[in-house]
């Protein structure tokens, strides 16, 4: 993956602006039926190899809600990598405020599209200890006056 999970030079750009929160989305990689089928086959034969594993579909769009109401991201990245002349994998990079997700949130739910099902969201939600978590990493900012 390489190239594609890493920011480089992005932790010098976001240190020197306001605390915001990041959410990252990334595609799924998963093993085709084939692949496997061949990767078992060659099991037979005495042969272990790892999975291979290719992006399911790219990322589409995501929303955020807290406590029913959408939580509007101040930038909605969308980066899109290239892959080989055919192939682009885009993901989400969706920068919100600091303060978007904490206390004031019973519940927190990230629906996230992708480009093969657009219609149909994955839904994530996390744990009150990881909206906690959140909560408590800004802190300092919060005692500093922003």
């Amino acid at each position: 993956m390489g190239r594609l999970t890493e920011f480089g030079a992005w932790s010098d750009y976001f240190s020197s602006l306001p605390a915001v929160l990041i959410v990252r989305a990334t595609p799924k990689m998963v093993e085709g039926f084939w692949k496997r089928l061949g990767r078992e086959a060659a099991r037979t034969q005495g042969a272990v190899l790892p999975a291979f594993k290719d992006f399911k579909t790219s990322f589409r769009h995501m929303r955020a809600i807290c406590a029913g109401v959408e939580v509007t991201p101040i930038h909605p990245f969308v980066l899109e990598h290239r892959v080989n002349e055919k192939n682009v994998i885009r993901e989400g990079l969706y920068v919100f405020e600091a303060d978007a997700i904490g206390p004031q949130c019973p519940t927190v739910t990230l629906s996230i599209y992708s480009e093969a099902q657009p219609e149909r969201a994955d839904i994530l939600t996390p744990t009150r200890t990881i909206i906690d978590q959140i909560w408590n990493d800004f802190a300092a900012y919060r005692a500093a006056g922003r």
